[in-house]
């Protein structure tokens, strides 16, 4: 049986009317995920046909050639990339990256885009590793949690989308930015090479037709970004090796 799995945090709009009769006239099985280390582990063993997710959760899948991406997806403004904030509590004494050395850092998981793999980019850049800098890394749920759990002080600091920073004109008074990272890939759609060949054109048809909303984080679909993943790829290699 075909099988489409999708991670939690990307909002795919799986019971929206097109896509229930997508999955029922392909006899595809769709599968939300919590857990992204599941995720990556289901996915190397072969048991989906096809999955939306970070690029970061692809990363792990780089060296696979099973799979081959078919998509990607657009932020609500419509861009073809993200940019990842570093911020603190406005109320924070910390005021560059070096006073965060030894301190929180707050994400969503492990194989997020924005708010880990963004962070060990950024620390490299800078002539740190990701593996010894902070005292702790936290997962403290998605998007605007990352923020409200800054300025809680659960954690010292954290990366966190721009677009979701900005949807909230009080994050601009309870935080403050100490640096960027820009040009981060969008979530991927990916397919397993042997899937049939008219179950990946008609996937492909319906993401590239997904009506896109300004509301949502992510919104509508491009074809697969690959030269911007590949660059992606190696940074983070590189920054994982440090």
């Amino acid at each position: 049986m075909l099988s489409f799995a999708h991670d939690i945090n990307l909002n795919f709009p799986a019971f929206d009317p097109s896509w229930s009769d997508f999955f029922r006239t392909n006899q595809c099985r769709e599968r939300a995920h919590f857990d992204l280390k599941r995720l990556t582990d289901d996915l190397l063993a072969g048991t989906f046909t096809a999955a939306y997710l970070p690029a970061a959760n692809d990363y792990f899948l780089r060296n696979d050639s099973s799979y081959q991406g078919i998509a990607s997806a657009l932020t609500g403004k419509g861009a073809k990339t993200m940019s990842s904030l570093l911020v603190v509590s406005q109320t924070s004494p910390i005021t560059s990256l070096d006073e965060l050395k030894g301190k929180r850092l707050g994400r969503i998981n492990g194989y997020c885009t924005t708010s880990y793999f963004a962070a060990a980019i950024f620390l490299q850049r800078h002539g740190h590793s990701i593996k010894d800098f902070f005292a702790e890394i936290r997962d403290v749920g998605a998007w605007q949690k990352q923020i409200d759990a800054v300025v809680a002080g659960t954690v010292d600091a954290t990366m966190v989308s721009a677009d979701t920073w900005a949807s909230l004109p009080e994050n601009a008074t309870t935080t403050r930015v100490l640096g960027k990272v820009d040009q981060l890939p969008t979530p991927v759609v990916i397919v397993r090479k042997d899937a049939p060949a008219s179950f990946v054109d008609d996937l492909k048809q319906h993401l590239l037709s997904e009506p896109r909303n300004e509301d949502e984080l992510f919104s509508g679909f491009i074809d697969y970004e690959e030269v911007t993943d590949a660059r992606f790829f190696s940074e983070a290699a590189l920054a994982f090796a440090a």
